[in-house]
């Protein structure tokens, strides 16, 4: 079955779509949870917790804007994305304070906000030395 070039595209932005879709599912069904860790003994496994979960929903909301949003540079993705991370952070801790034992945590978010920077600078970087080996790749070969 051949594919034309608008298929195509919809199949690019499906594939990065999707993992950013089941991320956020994750962060809502650990979010769901009506049994945190006891804040005394948990606080640095929940800050580790939310360090990461937003560094890898960071990461995957760059991914997929870089192909959603073409021809934007990478600075105004990493803005964009780090402050939709943010009120994600935002909102999960909103959702958070429906739930019975949890409440909303303000240092939780500066994890969730301090997470989806490491988040954006890995993705940041990943895509520098993926643009630098491909410029590389594309030179011509010097003869001696």
């Amino acid at each position: 079955m051949s594919h034309d070039a608008a298929d195509y595209t919809r199949d690019m932005r499906l594939r990065r779509i999707a993992p950013v879709l089941m991320w956020l599912a994750v962060i809502v069904a650990l979010s769901s949870s009506p049994s945190p860790p006891n804040p005394v003994e948990g606080r640095g496994f929940a800050s580790l917790g939310h360090l990461v979960e937003y560094a890898i929903l960071a990461a995957l909301l760059a991914r997929s804007a870089q192909l959603v949003f073409p021809g934007r540079s990478s600075v105004a993705v990493v803005g964009t994305v780090w402050i939709l991370a943010v009120l994600l952070g935002v909102a999960d801790e909103w959702y958070q304070s429906h739930i019975p034992n949890r409440d909303v945590d303000p240092v939780d978010v500066l994890f969730d906000a301090t997470g989806a920077a490491l988040g954006l600078l890995f993705w940041y970087g990943a895509t520098a030395i993926e643009a630098f080996r491909a410029r590389r790749a594309q030179r011509p070969l010097a003869t001696g």
